[in-house]
């Protein structure tokens, strides 16, 4: 199952299930994450391209304009940032629906699957989850202690390094001063997204459809071939009753 079948099937809110609307927010950050996904490419060639042009009093230096290297800086924090939100999101949602059974922090979460501490599918579902532990790393670095610095490598491909001024027991993952390409962080985005994904997948079959009467008839708004809602004259939704193994049905989704 795809994450748009969780937020599809997550539509249905009872005053027992008002939880379901934090998949909404869970949908968003994909989709913020997806637009900086899709803008780092551009960024990473404006930094590359930038000429330096040399001081007038003194042509050994060079200056250069500051703002690829600032806004390729902005990327890589912020998308860090959200990706470790859009982690917590995924577990507070996957906490409500499990009635507990599930950590409210994907970092207990890890921990858990580290000491198989939960079952067999979620553990086969998230993989690899070392992404997680240097996304996490990042986030507390960058949060609470350090900033962000773009230099780069033998080739001239950007990097961030990171100076670490954590505790030493806290420096796991990021030592005294640690680089990564930025490509590398790209790939961090692309596997955590489907990583997270697949904890929707795995929470929508094994909780979110259990909790639903597939004989109950339920209301719901009338859309055009398009997408789009049909609206009456005095601009209310049209609206049709049908039960919810087919509004279910209509979303790709077996009862």
């Amino acid at each position: 199952m795809s994450f748009e079948k969780l937020h599809y099937a997550t539509r249905l809110v009872s005053g027992s299930t008002r939880y379901h609307e934090i998949v909404g927010e869970w949908h968003l950050k994909r989709q913020q994450l997806a637009v900086q996904l899709e803008a780092f490419p551009f960024l990473i060639e404006a930094y590359k391209f930038t000429e330096g042009t040399p001081y007038e009093k003194d042509s050994r230096i060079k200056l250069s304009d500051p703002f690829p290297r600032l806004h390729l800086a902005n990327a890589c924090e912020s998308t860090v940032n959200a990706l470790y939100s859009l982690a917590e999101v995924a577990s507070h949602f996957a906490n409500r629906v499990s009635t507990g059974r599930l950590p409210s922090s994907f970092n207990s979460l890890k921990k858990k699957v580290e000491i198989e501490q939960v079952d067999e599918a979620l553990i086969a579902a998230l993989g690899d989850l070392q992404w997680y532990r240097k996304v996490r790393k990042l986030r507390t670095e960058w949060v609470h202690y350090s900033t962000i610095f773009i230099c780069e490598d033998q080739n001239g491909e950007p990097m961030i390094s990171v100076r670490s001024y954590r505790r030493p027991s806290d420096k796991s993952e990021i030592l005294e001063q640690t680089q990564y390409l930025v490509t590398e962080v790209v790939d961090w985005v692309r596997k955590a997204i489907i990583t997270v994904d697949a904890y929707g997948s795995y929470l929508l079959s094994k909780y979110v459809m259990h909790r639903f009467n597939p004989d109950e008839i339920i209301t719901v708004t009338k859309y055009d071939e398009n997408g789009y809602p049909l609206l009456l004259e005095d601009f209310r939704f049209k609206v049709e009753k049908i039960t919810i193994k087919e509004y279910m049905c209509r979303g790709g989704i077996t009862i």
